[in-house]
């Protein structure tokens, strides 16, 4: 599986197309979100359009084991495409 892009922050803002996709995701799905699960890391997960959604907050040995998990295993696990560091 290939690395996610990673992308270096300048400021604290996500970029403004990714902005503007979570806003069309919550127009289109009536801002559902997922607070969280509850264990601590403080993710927070929207849902957008074309089958994807984004997770904010998410917590460093997450984003290891969702890299280590496709090419060690078989059990299938979202994708992921992009970081934003």
């Amino acid at each position: 599986m290939a690395e996610p892009k990673r992308v270096l922050l300048k400021s604290k803002s996500l970029p403004l197309s990714l902005r503007l996709r979570i806003w069309a995701g919550k127009m289109i799905y009536g801002g559902k979100s997922s607070p969280g699960n509850g264990l601590g890391g403080g993710g927070q997960v929207f849902f957008l359009p074309f089958q994807r959604v984004v997770k904010l907050r998410c917590h460093p040995n997450e984003l290891e084991a969702m890299e280590f998990i496709p090419s060690n295993t078989t059990v299938p696990i979202p994708k992921v495409f992009e970081v934003y560091e």
